[in-house]
């Protein structure tokens, strides 16, 4: 009953903070408001009523929306480091590969393709895969081609050695 309970509350969140947002502007509406027009709306009595609870409606949507801002803030940020983190790890893992492996991403940049073919005997590519420079495009061998596969590059990882091609020089 609870695990109900909580998905239920989960597919209402996109709404809630619409409707925290209309009750924080309805709340600051009337407590805002001069009591001459609200005298003249014939809406003085019934502020005065319910004052405190307009102020616990207001301070309430105003808690959730500040926890909703810092929630979308705080994924927003999350998701800007990872994508600099791994820049900077691909960047890194470029900059220290191998002369084999400089060769097979060179073959990417003089071919200009995102798919080559090579072999998964070798090593090479595997290094690469592992270090998520490059990743296999099928479970499915070249027809006839043995132990050969398509393997893709990164985007990123291209874009890094389009930007910089003195990373692929030997030495």
């Amino acid at each position: 009953m609870f695990e109900g309970l909580l998905t239920s509350l989960s597919q209402l969140r996109p709404l809630a903070w619409r409707l925290a947002l209309g009750l924080f502007f309805f709340s600051c509406l009337l407590l805002a408001t001069p009591q001459n027009i609200l005298k003249l709306l014939s809406l003085d009595s019934l502020v005065e009523a319910f004052r405190t609870e307009t102020a616990l409606t207001l301070f309430f949507s105003l808690s959730f929306l500040t926890v909703e801002v810092f929630d979308v803030a705080q994924k927003y940020f999350k998701n800007r480091y990872k994508n600099w983190v791994y820049r900077r790890n691909a960047r890194q893992f470029i900059l220290e590969l191998s002369g084999d492996e400089k060769t097979v991403l060179k073959r990417f940049l003089e071919d200009d393709q995102s798919t080559i073919i090579l072999s998964y005997s070798d090593g090479t590519a595997n290094m690469l895969e592992g270090k998520n420079l490059i990743t296999r495009s099928s479970s499915l061998g070249i027809p006839g081609g043995g132990d050969r596969f398509a393997y893709s590059i990164q985007p990123v990882a291209l874009r890094i050695i389009k930007s910089e091609p003195t990373l692929l020089e030997s030495g």
